[in-house]
């Protein structure tokens, strides 16, 4: 699937990132248009893992995945990320 990463950072400032499935080919529509949206590149399919880095000089205090709820996740306590 296709990620939607939502990023707030201490300053209380947020981001939405995208982690786009390579094998998709195209992108969805951003569901949080009031946020800046960073595209990231592609995530191969075959790979369990995927990394990348925030280098914006912000610290990051949570980081969400699905905020929507659009994905079939049964378990959604490990959705999210906090320092």
């Amino acid at each position: 699937m296709p990620i939607d990463l939502f990023v707030t950072y201490e300053d209380g400032s947020e981001e939405s990132y995208y982690i786009p499935l390579q094998m998709m080919r195209g992108e969805k529509p951003n569901p949080y248009p009031n946020l800046k949206r960073v595209v990231l590149r592609d995530w191969a399919w075959a790979f369990p893992e995927y990394t990348f880095e925030i280098d914006n000089g912000k610290k990051v205090k949570t980081m969400k995945i699905d905020v929507s709820q659009r994905m079939a996740d049964i378990d959604l306590e490990n959705n999210t990320f906090e320092q």
